[in-house]
C-alpha cells in the first residue's frame, strides 16, 4: 500500500493514464465557496497524477496536512504545472511526433518549478525509477550480480556495492535465460525470502505484447525493482532487432525507461558484451540508460577477478568495484581487495605530499597514475580520519591543496 504520510517513500505504484488534455485546478478564486469545493479539487488534482508516484504523492501529502486550504491548491497547482512540464519527455514516439513545434520555458520559470531531487535504490548507482544496462560476456555472473542485488532490495542487506540501499521492496526478476530451478538454488544459498520475489515460470508466446504484459506484472507485484535477463531474449521481435543500428536500439530500449518513471520500479537490463569488451551492438544501450554498468575480468587463473565498472548520470563518478561471491552466494564488493587498493594509495597519497609538502588533487594524480575518481575519494577519507589536512587554493578557490599537518581551512 503507499504511504502518502511520506512522500517518495512509497513501494508500490498503482496505474492508470494521466489524460492529454489534463486541466490545472483554478486557484485564482479566493472566495469562500472554492475553499468549500477544496476536497473535491483535492481528489481531481490527485487523480491526474495517478500514474506518476512521486507527484501524485507529493500532492496527496500536501492536501492532507494541516494547513490553509488556498496554500494546499496553490502548491497542488504548481505541483500540476511542473508535471505538465516533464511528462511530454515520457511520451511515446509516435505521439510525439504528432505534436508539432518546441515547448519553451524560461529560466526563471524553470527555477521556480519544485522538481524532485533524484533518489536512489542504491546510493548513485542505481536511479529510483531508472533504468540500468548491465553488460558482460556469458558466464561472467551478471545474472548472479542481479539476484544479489535483488536479495538485498528485498531487505536482507543495508549496502551494495558499498553504498546504502535506499530502498527496499518487492523484486519482480524476468529470468529468461536460466531455468527458474537455478534462480531458486541461489536465492536459497543467500537465505532470501520467498514473498518478495516473483520470477518467471514459463515464458510463452510475449512479444507482441511484451511491453503491456510487462507493465501489468510490474503493477501486480508492486516490484520496486525489476530485472530483465537479458534483453535479447525479452525483446526479440519479428525478424530480430537490429541491435547494431542506433534508432531501432533507441526505440526499443527508449520504453522501458518510459515505464520505470511511470510505475516507479527501478529497470535492470542484462545484456551481452562482444569479444573485445564493448557492449554488443549500437551505442544506444549506453546512452539510452541512467546507469551504464559493464563486467570483466581481470588477470587469469586463480587470479582471475571480476570487476564492475559504470556511469551514472545523475552521480559523481564511482570507483571501479572489485566483485567477490561470499560463501552464502551474496555477490558484492570484495572488501579484501578494495582495502588493499585503499592502503596502497594512501601510501602514494602520503609519500607524494611527504616529497612535495602540499599538493592538489590533480597533481596527486598525475604523481601516482591513478584514477581522480579514485584520488579524491581517498583523499576525502584521509581529510575525514585526520591523516590528511587541506585548505583552500588562493589561486583557485574552488580547489584543495593538501599536506600532512594541521588544516588552515
Amino acid at each position: 500500500m503507499q504511504d502518502h504520510a511520506n512522500p517518495g517513500g512509497a513501494d508500490n505504484q498503482p496505474t492508470g493514464a494521466i489524460p492529454d488534455d489534463a486541466q490545472l485546478p483554478d486557484n485564482t478564486d479566493r472566495q469562500q465557496a472554492e475553499i468549500e469545493a477544496t476536497r473535491e479539487r483535492e481528489a481531481i488534482a490527485c487523480e491526474k497524477l495517478t500514474g506518476d508516484a512521486w507527484f501524485r504523492e507529493r500532492a496527496q501529502w500536501i492536501l492532507q496536512s494541516n494547513g490553509d486550504p488556498d496554500e494546499q491548491l496553490a502548491e497542488v497547482s504548481n505541483i500540476l504545472k511542473t508535471w505538465a512540464f516533464k511528462k511530454r519527455n515520457d511520451l511515446p514516439a509516435a505521439e510525439r511526433d504528432e505534436r508539432q513545434g518546441w515547448q519553451f520555458i524560461s529560466l526563471d520559470d524553470l527555477r521556480a518549478l519544485r522538481l524532485p531531487p533524484v533518489e536512489y535504490v542504491v546510493q548513485d548507482v542505481f536511479v529510483r525509477n531508472g533504468l540500468t544496462l548491465l553488460a558482460g560476456p556469458p558466464k561472467a555472473g551478471k545474472s548472479r550480480l542481479a539476484r544479489s542485488l535483488s536479495h538485498a532490495v528485498s531487505g536482507e542487506a543495508e549496502r551494495f556495492l558499498g553504498k546504502s540501499v535506499n530502498r527496499r521492496g518487492a523484486v519482480l526478476n524476468l529470468s529468461l535465460e536460466d531455468d527458474p530451478k537455478l534462480a531458486q538454488q541461489h536465492y536459497d544459498q543467500m537465505g532470501t525470502p520467498g514473498e518478495r520475489i516473483t520470477l518467471v515460470k514459463e515464458p510463452w508466446n510475449t512479444q507482441d505484447n511484451r511491453l503491456e504484459l510487462l507493465q501489468q506484472a510490474i503493477h501486480d507485484t508492486g516490484a520496486v525493482l525489476t530485472i530483465i535477463d537479458t534483453f535479447i531474449e525479452f525483446d526479440n521481435t519479428a525478424g530480430g532487432l537490429k541491435t547494431n543500428e542506433y534508432a531501432p536500439v533507441t526505440e526499443a530500449v527508449r520504453p522501458l525507461r518510459q515505464i520505470a518513471r511511470r510505475l516507479d520500479t527501478h529497470i535492470l537490463v542484462l545484456h551481452h558484451d562482444t569479444k573485445a569488451g564493448g557492449v554488443m551492438g549500437s551505442r544506444a544501450f549506453t546512452a539510452v540508460p541512467d546507469t551504464y554498468l559493464t563486467l570483466k575480468e581481470d588477470g587469469d587463473g586463480d587470479n582471475k577477478r571480476i570487476i564492475l565498472s559504470g556511469k551514472c548520470r545523475s552521480a559523481p563518478p564511482f570507483d571501479d568495484v572489485y566483485l567477490a561471491e561470499n560463501e552464502d552466494g551474496f555477490v558484492d564488493m570484495d572488501q579484501a581487495v578494495w582495502q588493499a587498493r585503499a592502503r596502497s594509495l594512501r601510501g602514494e597519497i602520503l609519500g607524494v605530499l611527504h616529497e612535495d609538502g602540499e599538493a592538489g588533487a590533480e597533481a596527486i594524480q598525475a604523481a601516482t597514475g591513478r584514477r581522480g575518481a579514485d584520488v579524491r575519494s581517498q583523499l576525502k577519507k584521509m581529510v575525514q580520519d585526520g591523516d590528511v589536512s587541506c585548505r583552500k587554493d588562493p589561486d583557485t578557490p574552488q580547489k584543495m591543496l593538501y599536506s600532512i599537518g594541521t588544516s588552515s581551512g
